[in-house]
């Protein structure tokens, strides 16, 4: 649903009621964390300790695999049906919008991103908290692969048979022309993508996004945790497929300085 001018005038509420909404995206986040690590069917456990209907509403359509859509509809009727105005109207929002975000599986940075917005002005309750105690919390490390330091090792040995051009190779290419590329890729093939990727060809990748782009990057390839190395070459050989349309195209060249066209 879209929401309107006047919808924004029915959620105001003074400052002292939105800090409630800050341990309320708190959960969410919490939860959020849970399905991403452990899987959707793992917030079953969580239900019965879910006290706000809305929430249980939600989260129990999402276990059983509901189409998104349909979530989205059977929720906003709820609160719409439910909550009038004001801080019950507020919290019905943000409990919407973090049902479908943790159903789409988002990252969790951007999930808080989209909940603390309906903090309005007030929007520095959720900032200080984030950063005094999530931000903390879920700090993004060094980025861990299925098999450790060793798949940045196996990495320069997975050949891709798209035109026969090694993965490894765009590490050499120029930063206009990976920006090019990134600005094709899925977010999800790409994360996948450097988990078996040298820690060249993933500082290449980094150093070509904005910081906030490289942290929810490194943080959506922390929570694959271990991975096949097929799927990591199918998303490659994905990525090496916009390059050499890209490339085929003349928009883009490759390291050995010859454009892919027949």
């Amino acid at each position: 649903m879209s929401y309107s001018p006047e919808f924004f005038d029915r959620i105001r509420c003074h400052r002292s009621k939105k800090k409630q909404c800050v341990e309320l995206i708190a959960s969410i986040i919490t939860l959020s964390e849970r399905a991403r690590r452990m899987g959707l069917l793992a917030l079953e456990d969580d239900l019965d300790a879910i006290k706000d209907p809305m929430m249980k509403k939600g989260l129990l359509l999402v276990v059983d695999g509901t189409d998104p859509a349909i979530v989205h509809q059977v929720l906003s009727a709820f609160m719409l049906s439910c909550y009038s105005r004001g801080i019950n109207l507020l919290k019905a929002v943000i409990i919407l919008q973090g049902v479908l975000g943790i159903q789409a599986g988002d990252n969790t940075r951007l999930i808080a991103e989209k909940l603390s917005v309906f903090l309005g002005k007030d929007i520095d309750l959720w900032e200080t908290y984030w950063n005094d105690n999530v931000n903390a919390r879920t700090g993004v490390g060094g980025v861990h692969g299925a098999e450790g330091e060793g798949h940045a090792h196996r990495a320069g040995d997975v050949n891709s048979e798209v035109e026969g051009i090694d993965f490894e190779k765009l590490a050499d290419m120029a930063d206009r022309f990976i920006q090019k590329i990134l600005r094709e890729v899925d977010t999800r093939d790409l994360a996948m993508a450097l988990k078996g990727a040298s820690a060249k060809m993933q500082d290449k990748i980094f150093g070509n996004m904005s910081n906030r782009a490289a942290i929810l990057l490194k943080e959506d390839m922390d929570y694959m945790g271990p991975v096949r190395m097929d799927d990591v070459i199918c998303c490659q050989e994905r990525i090496l497929t916009i390059a050499c349309r890209l490339a085929e195209a003349g928009e883009i060249i490759f390291p050995d300085g010859s454009e892919l066209v027949e």
